[in-house]
């Protein structure tokens, strides 16, 4: 019997403990791949990655930012760790997938204040898709600062009507790139470190069954 109150003490505190980080995969073992697999719940942003929140994660070995994804119905979920304190951009899409554009997000976090930016990059000239006839297509945003670092998470849609978003599609390989800047809060700064181009894999969906009662008749 006290054994098993024990066994039983030790359950209850795992359960009530707070979020903590996945643990993180290695490097070597993805290549520059991430895996955006198809999960049943969307990300809670917060700014923390919890356990089981995300498929995957990756470190670029150059600029030592961490990458979190995942994806729920037509929601891509990312998470960005930084080394910095600065603004961080994540670029998606590009020419892997016969276009000459590419969905750029950048975050900067100024006095407590976030910014999301909802860019485009035409290859020769990056404008707010709000200033070329386009949506913000920023589901949500937030971000947390500890330990000289900063954590972003954040939700886009997998693929959005706005014609200057690239179009995500399950089953299919796009190019992603992550920069950052040490310090600096200006997006037009130039970066402290650009990874080089990255892979992010949008995992298949499943099926979905819906239980119905068999109707029997004579």
């Amino acid at each position: 019997t006290r054994i098993l109150l024990v066994a039983l003490l030790a359950l209850t505190l795992l359960l009530v403990s707070g979020p903590t980080s996945p643990a993180h995969v290695g490097s070597a073992g993805h290549a520059g791949g991430l895996e955006a697999d198809y999960m049943n719940a969307t990300t809670t942003v917060d700014g923390v990655f919890k356990v089981g929140e995300y498929s995957d994660n990756y470190t670029d070995p150059v600029t030592g930012i961490w990458i979190y994804v995942q994806y729920s119905g037509n929601v891509l979920g990312i998470g960005l760790q930084s080394p910095g304190v600065g603004w961080i951009a994540a670029s998606l899409g590009g020419v892997l997938v016969g276009s000459n554009y590419s969905d750029v997000l950048v975050f900067v976090e100024d006095n407590g204040t976030l910014r999301a930016l909802d860019m485009v990059d035409h290859g020769w000239e990056r404008h707010l898709d709000l200033a070329i006839g386009g949506t913000d297509d920023i589901i949500a945003s937030a971000a947390v600062q500890s330990g000289g670092g900063l954590a972003v998470e954040f939700q886009i849609p997998l693929d959005s009507a706005d014609d200057n978003d690239h179009h995500f599609r399950p089953n299919e390989t796009y190019p992603m790139s992550v920069a950052y800047s040490a310090t600096s809060t200006d997006p037009a700064t130039e970066a402290t470190a650009h990874s080089p181009q990255l892979l992010i894999h949008i995992g298949p969906t499943p099926m979905i069954m819906v239980w119905q009662p068999t109707a029997v008749r004579a």
